[in-house]
């Protein structure tokens, strides 16, 4: 009777330990992935304890869905990490339509961080007014059916440029962030690409100063 317990206590020990990190101010490291990376032997990847959540590769554009993001999602929560998602997005392209691509993706998997909208493709010329519309619609969206805004991933250089109009928003920043940067507006930063054990090939390293600020 006491193992069965204990075996009990464990489960529930297990199942609850990726929601209560969500409360502290632990800063975490973390990778993002998609189809490029190919199998992944999350085992590995997990093993050192360092890496303690994944953003991964759900949808681009009104159509694309990543083929992996099923799986690496299953495996990676399986292996204690937080998962999280982003939608690769493309000017020009109804936001609408865009988020109804990410939404179908996401259904019936597990989802612990907040949602990520990747904008690195400038609108073509004159369309700017159009790029930053369609980027609120798929905000608008977002909030309305997860109760949460998403981070926007950018490079500095391109936000300064292309999306002043959401200077307010919270940012995931790629690259080196000087003395200038916000950095209460950066809940993440892409700090670097490396080698990670498990997976083929450099993947983008990143890191949250205060993961309970990525909670979905």
């Amino acid at each position: 009777m006491r193992n069965i317990l204990y075996i009990l206590i464990l489960l529930l020990f297990t199942s609850c330990a990726s929601h209560r990190v969500l409360h502290t101010d632990t800063p975490y490291n973390g990778i993002d992935v998609s189809h490029y990376q190919g199998d992944i032997n999350w085992a590995r990847v997990t093993q050192k304890g360092n890496i303690r959540f994944v953003y991964i590769k759900a949808s681009e554009g009104k159509n694309f869905v990543d083929n992996r993001h099923a799986s690496y999602a299953r495996d990676a929560r399986k292996h204690g990490l937080l998962v999280g998602y982003y939608h690769f997005f493309r000017p020009g392209v109804s936001g609408a339509d865009q988020f109804a691509n990410y939404e179908k993706s996401l259904q019936g998997l597990p989802n612990d961080l907040l949602p990520v909208l990747d904008i690195e493709v400038a609108p073509k010329p004159g369309q700017q007014q159009a790029f930053e519309h369609e980027i609120h619609t798929f905000i608008k969206l977002c909030h309305k059916r997860y109760g949460k805004y998403p981070i926007l991933y950018c490079i500095p250089n391109f936000e300064r440029k292309y999306l002043k109009a959401f200077a307010k928003r919270k940012k995931w920043y790629c690259g080196k962030i000087d003395a200038q940067a916000d950095m209460k507006r950066c809940l993440l930063w892409q700090t670097a690409i490396k080698n990670v054990p498990g997976i083929y090939g450099k993947v983008d390293w990143d890191y949250a100063p205060k993961v309970r600020k990525l909670k979905k």
